[in-house]
């Protein structure tokens, strides 16, 4: 009796260690992300992609500037889904841009989605049909990694942008 009580307090112990040394991040295969969790101010720590050689590339982000230029960029996703992010770097046309954020789930997979809304009243926003998607890969309470998809030379590659809350 004591050596199944003893076994069965040293396998608690063990799951129990187990699961306080397992990692926070979690990837969108096993968890959504919600869209309280993108809620708060944002910056861009860096810009990659994946598929291709970046140096050989010109990639204009978002219709809007270098993608460089997204690194330190800011970003503010209100409660109201209207929201804006900032280009920060000097070497590119610096401002605020406004835009209407949202969070979407489909298939299990988190995706961010906004449309730009400079120029527009807040009423109007229905009447944008083009905007942009993309999947979050991975989060944390202060992270989340989102990539989006673009068609190059016959096959898919991957704008990655790396998020960490302000």
């Amino acid at each position: 009796m004591k050596k199944i009580l003893s076994f069965t307090l040293a396998a608690l112990c063990g799951i129990i260690f187990l699961s306080a040394c397992s990692g926070s991040k979690k990837t969108v295969e096993n968890n959504t992300v919600s869209r309280n969790e993108l809620k708060g101010n944002w910056i861009v720590t860096s810009t990659s992609v994946e598929g291709a050689d970046a140096s050989k590339l010109k990639i204009t982000a978002f219709d809007d500037v270098a993608l460089g230029c997204f690194n330190g960029s800011t970003w503010s996703f209100p409660n109201s889904n209207y929201g804006s992010y900032t280009v920060n770097n000097s070497a590119c046309e610096q401002g605020a841009r406004k835009i209407i954020w949202s969070q979407k789930t489909s298939n299990g997979v988190s995706y961010l989605k906004f449309k730009h809304m400079d120029d527009l009243k807040r009423n109007k926003a229905r009447t944008v049909n083009e905007g942009y998607s993309l999947e979050i890969t991975q989060s944390d309470k202060t992270h989340f990694t989102a990539k989006s998809p673009l068609n190059f030379d016959g096959k898919t590659i991957y704008i990655v942008y790396q998020f960490e809350k302000q």
